[in-house]
């Protein structure tokens, strides 16, 4: 089941573009609580710098019903409220009219959440429009410090990282535009069955976690950047089953017998499929020690856990 209405993705659309347009990466995120349907990394010369935002995005003409003479006024529960003021990201609010193709965002945070009451509003100035001439304003709320927003980034993807750590099968599916100069890639994010839940010729069941697209990216080497907690190898079972694929290139190791000896040499990842324009590759994630530690140090932050110290 989709997440997003055809009006929702109107409205999801065009602030990922606003974002691409900048050189930043943004992230959909589809398996969330409330609150945040995209998350964006800054890059300089397409390369992310560990700075983040989160993105709520609400599209539709009824969002814009209510309004004063010069602000747009969007309602919220204390739900909503108390999940954004407690993120760990900075978080903006951006409103879509598919009718006219005007966007505009603000700020959530003490100063623009007005208590009426009954509910919260937000006023957001109708003349605040979300463009690439935002960069400056959208950078000023992640002014913070780098080291700070690297592990604000990784609280984010807590819930990749947990799965990885209780077992799960989570996969990326890499799509690299190889005739791009900008190292335009296209990632997918999935938790999928384990294998041997399913017999030959069943379709495994896959639930969507993350999608976007970023540049800067040149073979799947670069997602050692993005997701610096994962190791990644081939999902050598959805190899064996693509059709074009070769299976004497599959990915691992291999046995070869030169002057008497036997050697193990490690080939290289490769995609499973190249057409020329793009190369697509289909790999399983685990984690590393950098993702161990960070739940350890999680573990220890949230008072869940004891250090222990050897003298």
């Amino acid at each position: 089941m989709t997440r997003y209405s055809p009006t929702d993705r109107l409205g999801v659309n065009e602030v990922e573009r606003i974002f691409l347009e900048l050189g930043w990466i943004p992230r959909h995120i589809l398996q969330t609580d409330v609150g945040i349907d995209m998350t964006v990394e800054v890059c300089q010369s397409n390369n992310p710098i560990g700075k983040f935002l989160g993105v709520q995005i609400k599209s539709g003409i009824s969002y814009f019903s209510e309004q004063t003479k010069n602000s747009i006024i969007y309602r919220a529960d204390k739900t909503h409220i108390d999940y954004w003021l407690n993120n760990a990201l900075p978080i903006i609010i951006v409103l879509h009219n598919p009718s006219t193709n005007l966007t505009v965002w603000q700020t959530i945070n003490e100063e623009t959440i007005v208590n009426t009451g009954k509910n919260f509003k937000i006023e957001i100035p109708i003349s605040k429009n979300l463009t690439t001439g935002s960069k400056d304003a959208l950078e000023r709320l992640m002014n913070g410090s780098p080291l700070l927003s690297k592990f604000k980034k990784l609280i984010m993807d807590k819930p990749i990282i947990d799965m990885l750590n209780n077992g799960s099968k989570v996969v990326i599916d890499l799509e690299c535009w190889v005739n791009k100069s900008s190292g335009r890639a296209d990632i997918k994010v999935y938790k999928v069955s384990q294998d041997e839940d399913f017999d030959e010729g069943t379709e495994m069941e896959q639930v969507l976690l993350q999608e976007f697209s970023v540049l800067g990216v040149h073979g799947y080497q670069s997602l050692y950047f993005i997701y610096p907690y994962a190791n990644f190898s081939t999902d050598e079972i959805f190899y064996e089953n693509f059709d074009d694929y070769d299976e004497d290139e599959m990915p691992g190791y291999k046995i070869v017998f030169i002057e008497d000896r036997f050697h193990n040499y490690e080939l290289p990842i490769i995609p499973y499929s190249n057409n020329g324009e793009t190369s697509s590759y289909r790999l399983v994630m685990s984690l590393n020690d950098y993702g161990r530690s960070f739940i350890d140090f999680y573990d220890y932050a949230s008072g869940n856990k004891q250090l222990e110290l050897n003298f």
